[in-house]
């Protein structure tokens, strides 16, 4: 028998230190959370293993797959629904992982039968997410039993600092990741060709003298649209309503729709043509792409808001109250058409970088091993 050199001794260490994570807090891996992904692999310094459910067709894989370099590991799972319940084969896979991180959605029945399973295993456990059901009051039963878990968990990573203050409450090992995209990619991208602007909206269909207004995202009741609030914007004088991978029923000569919302220059195109973003919906990552490109999304207040409002302030965005107040700012509101304002506007996002995220997660998983 040969013995191990020094060199294979260390080696084979490393690779039993390893620890190996496993992220089940999504069905899929969907385009703008790859570039935090791969940036925990960057960060982990080969100390960290990092594993990711993907549930969706292998076609719908591959073809972001030859869009983006994955430099992390996709694990293919089954969904199967039981009406508006799910459960997915990540659950049998579980015991050759260090470390677990779920998501708190109620309707994933995987949840109820891994976590118990994790800790008769042994595994640590950490909860990614927000408190609230975005359907539902910070006070239902739902919320309520939700809450009464969280102090089971190893970590929780929360998706702001505000929310981060909720979950302090119920964990002691919890950290904001600040929930983002590459804020820092849509900025450089903003300084770079902003002197490209007039070519854009040539290019784009926007005629020369028009209010550019885009939204990014289906056109469906549960996204705040319905028929009244189109009308009252096409209606609006020298509008160009650029709508990105959502179709309206009726055809508007007013109305630019455009399909591949996967093109990534054709995006950064279409939000540093516009004066305006709007996003009449819950708030999520819509508004604070629009804001890293320095464009100012309009919304209304009376949502019940993801966690990502936190970070939209008047400098940055404006909230409505009504319609009338939504079509009024459209037609009169300072319009994001110099590159000064738009720098200022982009900047007051700066600190959600992806390498801020990232770093947050790594501590906060090696918080919860050691």
């Amino acid at each position: 028998m040969v013995a191990k050199t020094s060199w294979q001794s260390g080696v084979a260490n490393r690779v039993s230190e390893m620890t190996k994570v496993l992220f089940t807090h999504q069905a899929t891996v969907p385009a703008y959370r790859i570039d935090l992904f791969n940036m925990l692999h960057e960060l982990s310094s080969g100390k960290i293993e990092f594993f990711f459910i993907n549930s969706a067709k292998v076609s719908r894989r591959e073809n972001l797959g030859s869009i983006y370099n994955y430099r992390f590991h996709i694990i293919p799972v089954k969904t199967a629904y039981l009406s508006y319940f799910k459960i997915q084969t990540w659950v049998f896979q579980i015991k050759k992982y260090d470390c677990i991180v779920f998501e708190n959605c109620f309707n994933n029945l995987t949840n109820l039968l891994a976590f118990p399973l994790c800790k008769i295993l042994g595994k640590k456990t950490v909860l990614i997410g927000h408190y609230k059901d975005n359907t539902r009051h910070n006070d239902h039963w739902i919320n309520r039993i939700k809450s009464s878990f969280y102090k089971y968990f190893d970590g929780v990573l929360a998706y702001t600092e505000k929310e981060a203050d909720f979950f302090r409450k119920k964990n002691k090992n919890v950290l904001p990741f600040n929930n983002t995209i590459n804020v820092s990619q849509n900025r450089e991208a903003l300084i770079d060709n902003f002197k490209h602007r007039d070519i854009y909206r040539e290019k784009l269909g926007i005629k020369p003298e028009a209010i550019a207004l885009l939204y990014v995202g289906r056109i469906d009741s549960r996204k705040g649209f319905d028929e009244s609030l189109v009308s009252k914007i096409i209606e609006i004088e020298n509008i160009n309503f650029l709508v990105v991978g959502g179709k309206l029923p009726i055809s508007y000569e007013e109305v630019i729709e455009f399909d591949h919302s996967n093109d990534i220059n054709l995006l950064s195109e279409l939000f540093i043509a516009s004066d305006l973003y709007m996003h009449p919906g819950d708030v999520g990552l819509g508004p604070i792409t629009a804001v890293s490109f320095g464009l100012k999304p309009l919304f209304f207040k009376k949502r019940n808001h993801n966690p990502e409002e936190y970070y939209l302030q008047d400098i940055n965005s404006a909230r409505v109250d009504s319609v009338q107040e939504f079509i009024d700012l459209i037609k009169n509101g300072e319009h994001s058409d110099s590159l000064g304002k738009r720098i200022s506007i982009s900047n007051s996002i700066r600190f959600l970088s992806l390498e801020n995220s990232a770093a947050q997660i790594i501590k906060l998983i090696r918080n919860a091993i050691d």
